[in-house]
Order: C-alpha cells, then sequence, then structure tokens
C-alpha cells in the first residue's frame, strides 16, 4: 500500500517539475524578444540621428558652395538683410528665406529636396551670419530636428565659420 502512494507523489514531481521548467524557460524567452525589440527600436534612434547629422552638414556643404561660387559677401550668395534663416537643398542655386518653419524635407527614394518626394520628419534651418570680423566672416550654423517616437524632438547642429582670404 505505501508502495503505490509513493509512485503516485513521484508521477505528481514530474509534473511540477515540468511546470517549473516550461516556466524558466518562457521568461527566459521573453528577457530575449524584449532584447530584440529594444534593439531594433535603438537601431531606429540610431539611423535618424545619422540621418540628421549629415543633412545639417549638407547644408554647411551647400553654403560653402555658394560662398566659393561668388564673390565674397556677395548677395547673389550671402543675403545681407533679415530674416537670417534660409533653407537650400542641392537643386537651389541660392538660399531661400524659410516660408514656414514647419516645412519638412522631402525625399524621393534618392535625395532629399523640397520640390518632390514624399514628407519626412526632417525639418533644416540653416542661420547665417556675415557681419563678423567686419565683414570678413561668416558663421553659418545649420540646424536639422525631426520628431522622435513618443512625441520627443531630437535635433542635430553644425556650425561652420567661412572667412574671406582675398583681401
Amino acid at each position: 500500500m505505501l508502495d503505490k502512494s509513493l509512485r503516485k507523489n513521484k508521477k505528481g514531481e514530474v509534473m511540477v517539475e515540468a511546470l517549473v521548467a516550461i516556466s524558466v524557460a518562457v521568461v527566459g524567452l521573453l528577457g530575449v524578444f524584449e532584447f530584440v525589440s529594444r534593439s531594433f527600436s535603438l537601431n531606429r534612434v540610431i539611423a535618424d540621428q545619422y540621418v540628421g547629422t549629415y543633412l545639417a552638414a549638407e547644408g554647411i556643404e551647400l553654403v560653402k558652395n555658394l560662398v566659393d561660387s561668388h564673390p565674397w559677401n556677395s548677395p547673389d550668395a550671402i543675403p545681407d538683410a533679415d530674416p537670417t534663416d534660409y533653407e537650400i537643398d542641392f537643386q537651389e542655386l541660392s538660399l531661400q528665406p524659410i516660408i514656414s518653419a514647419s516645412q519638412p524635407l522631402l525625399f524621393d527614394d534618392q535625395y532629399y529636396n523640397y520640390s518632390n518626394g514624399q514628407p519626412t520628419k526632417f525639418h533644416r534651418i540653416i542661420s547665417i551670419d556675415p557681419t563678423l570680423n567686419n565683414g570678413d566672416e561668416i558663421k553659418v550654423v545649420s540646424r536639422v530636428s525631426w520628431s522622435t517616437r513618443g512625441g520627443g524632438q531630437s535635433k542635430s547642429e553644425v556650425e561652420s565659420h567661412f572667412f574671406n582670404l582675398q583681401q
């Protein structure tokens, strides 16, 4: 009689051990899934920072091309009037005063611009101060901002100074 009751208890122990083992495995898998999910989320954040930084650097480069292609401090290249905030893309040959601060850059499957493509989350503003060092220095700040997941804002800012070396 005692023998039969011990066998029944052992069968119950196997079931309890199996449930504990399954619970441990499920908790471990949930941790792995959380890690993968967070990894994908951070990948998006890093990709946006990468694009924002390079769009800001592109803004500086486009202004540099304008400065290099015109006589120093020419109104054709750098307007000397208000407003001091502009937008520019690789298709434009001059700085355009900002019409709307909420105008996003568009993406046309290859390039970011203001004329055609799908709206993006990125907004670029180029600020110019041509009055430094008696007009022999131009300060250019390129700011790119974008909305992040959850409604936050992120930004990238690049500053450069151009000097009149033809004195």
